[in-house]
């Protein structure tokens, strides 16, 4: 009896720590997605080079790290990236995240957030695709 206790034990506890590691992912990219909004609608490009991963010819850095705000060449490629969200917001009224879901690419895991963007009655549905790197959720890609 005990051991089927502890069996129930464990499978719940495991159960609930994926579901908790879901929802928390769940949070901390829709932050990153509202500051990075917030940060494109600002024009806070710098800031913004930091919630972005860095894709280029450096192996070494591509989709492992952010863009760096100190090179004029990736700050442009974030201000592109950033007038793109802020043309999305200044067209619509309101928008609306939804839920985060996780998905393999080759060896990659991407978080892809659908973000509809409201405009009275005409909604645009746009794909926000994230990364997981050491410096947290980046911006990978929006479709």
């Amino acid at each position: 009896m005990k051991k089927v206790f502890f069996c129930l034990f464990i499978l719940l506890t495991s159960s609930t720590s994926s579901y908790l590691a879901q929802i928390d992912k769940q949070t901390i990219i829709s932050t990153s997605l509202e500051e990075l909004i917030q940060l494109s609608k600002d024009k806070q490009y710098e800031k913004a080079s930091l919630r972005i991963v860095y894709s280029g010819k450096d192996v070494n850095r591509n989709l492992k790290t952010p863009f760096d705000p100190a090179n004029s060449d990736e700050l442009e490629q974030v201000k592109r990236i950033c007038k793109k969200i802020s043309a999305l917001t200044d067209l619509s009224t309101k928008y609306k995240i939804g839920e985060v879901i996780s998905k393999n690419d080759g060896d990659r895991k991407l978080y892809s957030v659908d973000v509809s963007f409201i405009s009275g009655a005409q909604q645009l549905k746009t794909f926000f695709e994230f990364i997981e790197t050491t410096d947290g959720f980046l911006l990978t890609n929006l479709k």
